[in-house]
């Protein structure tokens, strides 16, 4: 039977992302695919995920599954590093005679919509931002034969011309979105493995439980992921903890959010929870230097935070100032 939508984490190497720190380099969940694929699923659409990287697929071997597959609409994901991989899986499928429409989403997309889909001939649709609702509105107008111009938040060909619909706001409240389809991923605990410096136990696995950041640093991607502070509940992050902890056996989390310590009172929140429960995990986090409240740092650690990774991008604040990262 034909799936609705096939989404791709395009074929790329440790070496290809990592270079000379390929040994270390991390194979992490592709979260984001997980929210879209969870968020199509919750429409009615079936779906399904093929993360190459994860299986250690080729080229040729990714084009193979995606054509057993056999899906009405293929979604592709990219990030600056990793476009080229995506545009060569584009431009194979299109020469294996794949005529469902391509997609392309992810943070190069988002950043240059118009020039992406000006130097990649082969993709035929970008999702710009956030895509959860904009997959599923995709997919109708497919199914419905309509245009795309209704579509918000997207780039498309239109007649030969490329066309930019208009922008799509961000979702305000995360807590109404799924859980990350993590089932539709090969094993988590068999095929995903952080940095060595990134976990302090096995098995681990990462967490987004927030978007957008309080701050203005010019080299952030801020702008992808909204102006703005969103975050998931303390009850719907525990939740999606327990799922990991209950369902595959994770024992530590590493919190991929900009700023995780940004709203104390929902970090005490979850602190005081997995307090609470019978188990124990050990969690890291990504945050900014200028929290540094004492009893805050005494009951993450507790809770089990092992680590906390700022970026400290210069000990000079001329170039703090420039990049707009703040005081020293």
């Amino acid at each position: 039977m034909k799936k609705d939508l096939l989404l791709i984490n395009p074929p790329i190497t440790l070496e290809e992302r990592y270079g000379s720190f390929a040994s270390v380099g991390s194979q992490a969940p592709p979260l984001g695919l997980c929210y879209l694929a969870a968020s199509t699923k919750k429409s009615g659409y079936t779906t399904r995920i093929i993360d190459a990287p994860a299986l250690g697929l080729d080229l040729t071997q990714t084009v193979k599954e995606i054509l057993r597959m056999d899906a009405e609409l293929i979604g592709l994901t990219a990030s600056t590093v990793s476009i080229p991989r995506a545009s060569e899986l584009a431009k194979a499928l299109k020469e294996s005679g794949v005529k469902s429409p391509l997609i392309i989403g992810g943070p190069h997309v988002s950043s240059l919509p118009e020039e992406t889909l000006a130097e990649f001939k082969e993709f035929d649709i970008g999702v710009i931002n956030e895509g959860e609702l904009t997959l599923s509105e995709i997919i109708a107008c497919h199914k419905g034969k309509e245009t795309m111009a209704g579509v918000a938040g997207i780039v498309y060909r239109k007649e030969g011309e490329i066309v930019c619909s208009p922008a799509r706001g961000n979702i305000e409240d995360l807590d109404t979105l799924p859980f990350p389809a993590w089932d539709l991923l090969p094993s988590l605990p068999h095929y995903y493995k952080p940095s060595p410096h990134s976990y302090f136990k096995l098995p681990s696995s990462s967490l987004l439980t927030s978007r957008g950041c309080n701050g203005t640093c010019t080299f952030c991607a801020r702008p992808f992921m909204g102006e703005k502070y969103r975050a998931h509940s303390a009850d719907y992050t525990i939740g999606m903890i327990d799922h990991l902890v209950k369902r595959y056996g994770i024992r530590d989390i590493m919190f991929y959010d900009d700023n995780f310590l940004l709203d104390k009172k929902r970090v005490e929140k979850i602190c005081e929870a997995l307090l609470r429960k019978d188990y124990t995990i050990s969690w890291s986090c990504l945050a900014r230097p200028e929290i540094m409240s004492h009893d805050l740092f005494q009951l993450i650690k507790k809770a089990g935070c092992w680590q906390i990774a700022y970026g400290i991008e210069s000990g000079d604040q001329a170039i703090l100032d420039t990049i707009k990262k703040g005081s020293l």
